[in-house]
């Protein structure tokens, strides 16, 4: 019986010490490898390809400093955030401070980052800093104040923020975007309208991702040297023999330009011409003289002319864009006509190209005939193709490449629609990749649930 006790009593502190040796190695495992799951339906706290690409090449370490107490609104999805930026890269560091609980602190590093506005996050790199506050974080929704209600959070763009102004100190360059003017075209000069096309949005949009823009004329014929991409968006009136080579030259000089052609229906049902048109199809893009039209995506109170797409064949352009959809309220047909070309937005099959403009314009039903394209219909299409150069290039050497993008619609850019559905997504992704900054492309704001946010540490064999 005695050693039969003595069994039970040795087995039962061996038990034990497994039991303790166990709990002590899963937390050494734990505290040391450990991933960070993200319970959030829309993934707010999950970072984008673009930012992780982003934080994996960063050469120069980045300090981030929080002016934020606990109890503003976003504290938590800024503070969860951040730790998401840590965790990807160890060339960020983040210290938060409270204005309440630290006032004297906070004083002392106010002077030395320069900051005078409430609830917000410095970043610097050596001695550059750059500064995202509040109104730069957050959407907000304000319609219910009508009825007493507080605003609330509509969506959180912390890491367009967050991202933008790691790029503004890291980047080594700053690409200048010019916009074509003299045409009619949408304009940084504009201020909005119907028939005063502005395009403030979306330069404030560029800026934040690290770009200068201008306006630019090519009356005289040349562009400048300077110009990194090439934008015309929306002409209303035919270009000159001298612009449209300037255009093509700056192609074919590896230049990179985008192209946002709006159908021009005159009121006898005939399309009015600018003479890029014929260009573009030189360089692998056609461009109907029809409206596309899908009634499988046609928008509610909209007559046919105005479709959301959400069909988005594989491309850098695209990265990043699922489950959005881009609005178009009067679009025209673009067709890839080479190999060096690639559609990347288009219709269902259910939608078509109609060339029956004149009943169109009369309100009256139309139909897929012999006379239409059939769907699906492309309404955007990239280009990348080798520039032909002088003697023999080096077998090592990557062959140079211009880049051209076109649009059959030019309004989805202006003030009037940037900020509808997925239109600002695919606008800051077109010009990164124009910019040739494909590692850049895809971030959008995340929509914020009325529920706690809460975070998992878990021991993994990675």
């Amino acid at each position: 019986m005695r050693k039969q006790a003595l069994r039970y009593t040795v087995s039962g502190v061996v038990a034990v010490a497994l039991a303790i040796a166990l709990v002590v190695m899963v937390n050494w495992i734990a505290g040391r490898q450990w991933v960070r799951a993200d319970w959030t339906s829309n993934q707010i706290y999950t970072l984008s390809e673009k930012t992780e690409n982003i934080l994996a090449g960063l050469a120069e370490d980045v300090e981030v400093v929080v002016f934020m107490t606990s109890a503003t609104a976003m504290y938590d999805q800024v503070s969860e955030l951040l730790e998401r930026y840590k965790a990807a890269s160890g060339r960020i560091s983040v210290q938060t401070i409270d204005p309440e609980k630290e006032p004297l602190r906070t004083q002392q590093l106010a002077e030395q980052y320069g900051v005078q506005v409430a609830d917000t996050v410095v970043f610097s790199v050596g001695e550059r800093k750059k500064y995202v506050t509040s109104d730069q974080l957050t959407e907000m929704d304000y319609s219910g104040m009508q009825y007493g209600q507080a605003p609330t959070m509509k969506s959180f763009k912390g890491e367009e923020a967050f991202t933008s102004a790691i790029l503004s100190l890291v980047a080594t360059s700053v690409p200048k975007i010019y916009f074509v003017t003299g045409h009619g075209e949408a304009s940084l000069e504009a201020t909005g309208g119907a028939t005063d096309r502005g395009l403030a949005v979306l330069e404030e949009m560029l800026k934040r991702d690290n770009m200068e823009t201008a306006d630019i004329s090519l009356l005289s014929g040349s562009v400048p040297d300077d110009a990194d991409v090439l934008a015309v968006i929306g002409p209303t009136q035919a270009y000159t023999s001298a612009e449209i080579e300037a255009l093509e030259g700056y192609l074919e000089r590896g230049g990179r330009l985008l192209v946002g052609l709006d159908p021009l229906i005159d009121p006898d049902g005939g399309m009015r011409q600018t003479r890029l048109e014929a260009m573009l199809g030189r360089h692998g893009v056609g461009v109907g003289d029809d409206l596309v039209v899908d009634p499988s995506k046609r928008l509610p109170f909209y007559d046919l002319s105005a479709v959301y797409l959400d069909d988005f064949p594989p491309h850098a352009v695209t990265s990043g864009m699922e489950g959005f959809a881009i609005l178009f309220t009067v679009a025209r047909s673009v067709v890839a006509d080479d190999a060096a070309a690639q559609v990347i937005v288009q219709t269902s099959d259910q939608g078509w190209a109609e060339t029956n403009l004149s009943m169109l314009l009369r309100g009256e039903p139309v139909a897929l005939d012999g006379e239409d394209l059939a769907g699906p219909v492309g309404v955007a299409v990239m280009v990348e193709r080798a520039v032909a150069t002088e003697g023999e290039a080096s077998a090592e050497a990557e062959p140079e490449t211009y880049r051209l993008a076109v649009f059959g619609d030019s309004d989805f850019l202006t003030d009037l629609d940037i900020a509808n559905a997925g239109n600002s997504v695919l606008a800051a992704n077109v010009f990164n990749w124009l910019s040739a900054r494909d590692e850049q492309v895809g971030i959008a704001p995340r929509d914020v649930e009325p529920v706690s946010y809460t975070h998992l540490t878990l021991p993994t064999n990675a």
